[in-house]
């Protein structure tokens, strides 16, 4: 018999009630736990199990906390605890099949014919997204996808060392979206995504300012700032800043910074900036907004790193400013 003081009145629908609870406490408590160490948790099998254990605990709290409030006692340990076991059962065997991808979900990667744009981000400084469009680009991006996933038992193993933000967004020509986050450690799979992005084609998309597009319409852009950083001193970190007006703003962008992104020359990410990387990169910073007409975002904000081989604009410097172009290497201590 139901009554008004039933948690669950229709007497079908407490089944129903208790292993909704029982799987949603399986999959909200390691979310949770996940949730508040997220930055410092790994990847690999020892995570994989203490995920499984906290799905199993989690089921064990909803079910008897179902079970509570369905007979409104505490005394329900002692009842049939058969429906738990089937729970427990199903959720191994799913983690099993999960963890090992029998589906092959894990190992998928598309057909470059079939993706209609990717789009990557990766963790390092002065990294945006990039997205590829052309078959080579596109092509470039599975082949490191491909990597990625042939190395995951060393991703997954490694310790100590920085590790970068992965995530790689397939738009597929039917319309279909794929979407693989990673986490890379180490040095070869980050130099090898940093490669990707800095090839012309990565660096120009970085920049809504820098596509195809905004090329074309480059000349109903409007420079709204643009200011040239120059690291003077190594100890101080001491900036000298200059604002460049208007019209010599959208000169150095349209006929300077752009040919150089369009040559892959400025721009460039690294997952770690070592002697070597810092001696690639200049002093110079430009930092700039602008708006364009229909544009969807109204402003936007730019901040490009002058690499010492950016050829085109360290001439727009030599020829309008008194900045001596040198690396981070040689800054003055």
């Amino acid at each position: 018999m139901e009554t008004a003081g039933d948690v669950v009145a229709i007497r079908f629908l407490k089944p129903l009630f208790k292993y909704c609870l029982t799987v949603g406490c399986a999959l909200v408590l390691p979310a949770a736990v996940f949730g508040f160490m997220a930055s410092s948790a790994n990847h690999g099998l020892r995570t994989a199990l203490v995920v499984l254990i906290l799905m199993l605990l989690g089921a064990l709290i909803g079910f008897y906390a179902a079970e509570m409030m369905i007979q409104r006692t505490l005394r329900v340990f002692h009842s049939s605890f058969r429906g738990l076991l089937i729970v427990f059962g199903a959720i191994v065997v799913l983690f099993g099949v999960y963890e090992s991808d029998l589906l092959g979900i894990e190992k998928y990667t598309p057909s470059a014919d079939n993706v209609e744009s990717v789009s990557v981000y990766a963790g390092f400084s002065y990294s945006s997204d990039s997205t590829f469009t052309s078959k080579e680009g596109i092509q470039h991006v599975i082949d490191l996808h491909k990597a990625i996933i042939s190395d995951k038992k060393n991703q997954e193993s490694a310790k100590g060392g920085n590790t970068y933000a992965f995530t790689l967004t397939y738009t597929m020509k039917n319309g279909r979206t794929i979407m693989r986050d990673y986490q890379l450690s180490g040095n070869t799979l980050p130099q090898k995504a940093a490669d990707v992005l800095n090839t012309s084609e990565g660096i120009i998309s970085r920049f809504p300012s820098l596509t195809t597009d905004a090329a074309m319409m480059v000349q109903d852009c409007t420079i709204n700032y643009l200011n040239i950083g120059v690291v003077t001193s190594g100890s101080d970190t001491y900036w000298r800043s200059m604002s460049v007006n208007s019209t010599d703003a959208f000169e150095l962008y349209t006929q300077y910074i752009l040919r150089d992104a369009q040559e892959g020359t400025i721009a460039r990410v690294y997952p770690e900036e070592d002697s070597d990387v810092l001696s690639q990169l200049s002093t110079v910073t430009v930092d700039f907004t602008f708006s364009r007409p229909g544009c969807s975002e109204p402003e936007n904000y730019v901040s490009v790193r002058v690499c010492m081989d950016s050829a085109n604009t360290i001439q727009w410097l030599s020829d309008h400013t008194d900045i001596i172009v040198c690396s981070q290497t040689q800054i003055p201590g």
